[in-house]
């Protein structure tokens, strides 16, 4: 018989892709009853995804859950983030600048403090969000392991504490490559495993939370990606050519937009560089695709008068701010992947879009300049994130750009430069994880 597996949802975008186009949820499914639970946002397109794919559905109301007070908790995390500043390992925020060090993180930030107030988070954390709600419905349910890709919500903490009390296995898979460098703190320390994209993903948690020594830890990848290792566009390139009235035989690069928040003028940026490579390009030897940010309104930009060499895609997403849920529909994923397929490179401030093109073994752009065409210290700041230092080490196929002068050399080499095959081989990592669980 198939055991059931309780999977946590909160953010929608993301976990979409996680599960769904990347045929996790299925692979799963054939060895487990799948529960997906989640916080009711009263979204039809994101109950239609989860809704159709495993077993049930199950909405939690959030107001039962514990909710202790959190001075213990912000203490620990004003202490982690003035110790991330004092070891210069990256911290990063997609909304605002990241601090220096000074006296008072010298001070704050010091190792023998983190140690202590880990300590101490975690046994207030152990001790005050379990449920006993959340214990009956993992009971009426008969739920054997939990599976999540976020930890600091109530929702999160609340549902892994109960399930650790009641002796289920608890799997943790990071979701995201920041998340480590935007609050490095997993508040659980006796989990069943945790599943890591790569070696070095493995010795940053383990160098940021020592207390995970003892947890198995996993190196299979990210689900997210299985999509574009065997992916064969639904439509034709003539198709896109049309609908976004384009010479097929251009070559494309597509930029790819920042959440709004730390940076607004980004569009100017965009403009200054599509004027620029009008000059050297003709757009029907080469256009800038340009891809809002899935945390942008759906009517963004639409009234701006554009370069003639941009071409504004489809905005396929919804976002609910109050709500914070993202939901891209099927038919974007779709046109997403299919664009991937056929662009030739990306353009882009460091994002987590830079790691798709390089499944795809496509070059990578990441322009550190802004509307002025330099050298942006808001922009500068993502090239100093812990998760994205090692790209530019090991990685070929990424440049950093540090003014729109610079950027006509490397796309040259692109335009001389054929692109290598894709390795379908490769083992995906939903298919690892499978295997793993247990």
């Amino acid at each position: 018989m198939k055991q059931n597996l309780a999977i946590l949802l909160e953010f929608g975008y993301h976990e979409i892709k996680k599960y769904i186009p990347s045929g996790f949820a299925k692979k799963l499914s054939k060895k487990y009853n799948i529960y997906w639970f989640a916080i009711d946002k009263q979204n039809k397109k994101f109950h239609n995804y989860f809704s159709t794919v495993g077993t049930q559905l199950i909405y939690i109301d959030e107001s039962l859950l514990p909710t202790p007070n959190k001075a213990v908790e912000y203490r620990n995390q004003s202490i982690r983030c003035a110790w991330m500043q004092n070891k210069k390992v990256g911290q990063f925020h997609n909304y605002k600048k990241v601090g220096t060090s000074t006296l008072k993180t010298k001070l704050l930030g010091n190792s023998i403090l983190k140690s202590y107030y880990e300590k101490k988070t975690l046994q207030f954390i152990a001790n005050n969000y379990a449920s006993s709600y959340l214990k009956n419905q993992f009971q009426q349910y008969k739920i054997d392991s939990l599976l999540f890709t976020s930890y600091n919500s109530n929702f999160v903490k609340s549902a892994v504490i109960t399930a650790q009390q009641m002796a289920l296995k608890t799997w943790y898979l990071v979701n995201s490559w920041k998340d480590l460098y935007t609050n490095n703190f997993v508040p659980f320390n006796k989990l069943t495993a945790l599943f890591v994209w790569s070696q070095q993903m493995q010795k940053d948690y383990l160098y940021h939370c020592n207390y995970l020594k003892q947890t198995p830890f996993y190196n299979t990848g990210n689900p997210t990606f299985d999509a574009l290792l065997d992916y064969q566009p639904k439509q034709p390139l003539a198709y896109y050519s049309k609908k976004y009235n384009f010479n097929p035989k251009a070559k494309i690069g597509y930029y790819t937009m920042m959440p709004p928040g730390l940076v607004n003028d980004e569009i100017e940026t965009i403009n200054l560089t599509a004027d620029y490579l009008l000059k050297l390009y003709p757009k029907e030897t080469l256009v800038l695709f340009v891809r809002r940010n899935p945390n942008h309104d759906k009517e963004a930009f639409k009234d701006l008068v554009l370069p003639e060499n941009i071409v504004l895609t489809e905005h396929f997403t919804t976002y609910d701010k109050e709500k914070d849920l993202i939901v891209q529909t099927e038919e974007g994923e779709q046109e997403w992947l299919d664009l991937l397929h056929y662009t030739h490179f990306n353009l882009s401030v460091p994002s987590t879009v830079t790691l798709e093109f390089l499944i795809l073994n496509k070059p990578v752009l990441n322009i550190a300049y802004g509307p002025k065409g330099k050298v942006d210290n808001r922009i500068s700041q993502h090239f100093k994130a812990g998760f994205y230092q090692p790209l530019f080490k090991n990685n070929k196929l990424v440049k950093q750009i540090n003014s729109v002068n610079d950027i006509s050399f490397p796309i040259n080499n692109i335009f001389d430069t054929k692109l290598e095959a894709v390795n379908n081989d490769t083992e995906k990592a939903a298919d690892k994880i499978v295997n793993l669980l247990n």
